[in-house]
């Protein structure tokens, strides 16, 4: 079943470099990007549904640490993708940081991050 979740990720990630290889990069931005991320209570809601079921999915097969050591391979993967563009983030965390008391959607994220450390640690220590 992991296989589907590695298949889409293949799927999605190979249409975007084609297009952006093919000069089509804004094709991307404004047909998927634009159009999924105009709601963050929707993007927010999917990306719940897409984090329970992929951890449930990979749950048969890993444990939560084994999960957790991709996670870091993940987020490597993303740093070296962001990297380049390193000041527009700094800007970007910091709007985040004023806006984060106006919108009470980011404790969702927080929570479920909160509550996998501690699984995570629990694990390992006991």
């Amino acid at each position: 079943m992991y296989e589907i979740l590695a298949l889409l990720v293949v799927l999605f990630g190979g249409i975007k470099i084609v297009l952006s290889a093919a000069g089509k990069k804004y094709v991307w931005f404004n047909d998927v990007t634009k159009k999924a991320w105009n709601s963050s209570v929707r993007m927010t809601a999917i990306a719940l549904v897409m984090t329970l079921v992929s951890l449930y999915v990979l749950l048969q097969e890993f444990t939560i640490v084994q999960i957790f050591a991709v996670t870091f391979f993940a987020l490597s993967l993303t740093w070296l993708g962001l990297a380049p563009f390193s000041p527009y983030m700094l800007e970007l965390e910091e709007k985040i940081f004023k806006d984060l008391n106006r919108r009470g959607l980011g404790i969702i994220a927080g929570a479920v991050w909160a509550i996998l450390f501690l699984w995570v640690l629990y694990e390992i220590l006991v």
